[in-house]
């Protein structure tokens, strides 16, 4: 009988462990605009209990010249969708912004619910620079994590 309870608990173990990987990390990554840096993103996203996909960057203002700065996360999960009913695709659930911000460097957490009929969430990550009217903002390159949940 003490041996099936310890086979169930560790199978419970296994279970929880691959539901909530470790982060995965991205950059850092910059945008230059006429041969300077501007803004500099780096961070991590990942599997928040099972419960969230949960985006975690930093962005620093790198040329403090008085433009803000901000980064924004894309939110996709691999799912079938009303227009997809037989075969998953990836779906944008939304894309959130951090506030913000000129001459620092802020670390914010931007989430989603993660959602029950998929299997995989992918995060598309961009620190951006604001660069005044009429130059559009200037974004250092996407990074893009995916993982199984």
């Amino acid at each position: 009988m003490k041996t099936g309870r310890a086979l169930v608990l560790v199978a419970a173990t296994v279970v929880a462990a691959s539901a909530c990987e470790a982060p995965r990390a991205w950059g850092p990554n910059a945008s230059f605009y006429n041969s300077n840096k501007v803004v500099e993103g780096w961070g991590e996203y990942y599997n928040d209990r099972a419960t969230y996909a949960r985006s975690r960057m930093t962005v620093a203002d790198s040329l403090n010249d008085g433009n803000t700065v901000y980064g924004k996360t894309g939110f996709y999960f691999f799912e079938t969708t009303s227009t997809s009913p037989m075969n998953a695709v990836w779906s944008h659930s939304r894309t959130k912004s951090t506030g913000e911000w000129a001459n620092q460097v802020r670390t914010v957490d931007l989430f989603e619910s993660l959602h029950a009929q998929a299997a995989k969430s992918r995060g598309q990550m961009q620190a951006c620079a604001q660069m005044g009217w009429p130059v559009p903002d200037s974004c250092a390159p996407t990074a893009l994590i995916t993982f199984d949940y």
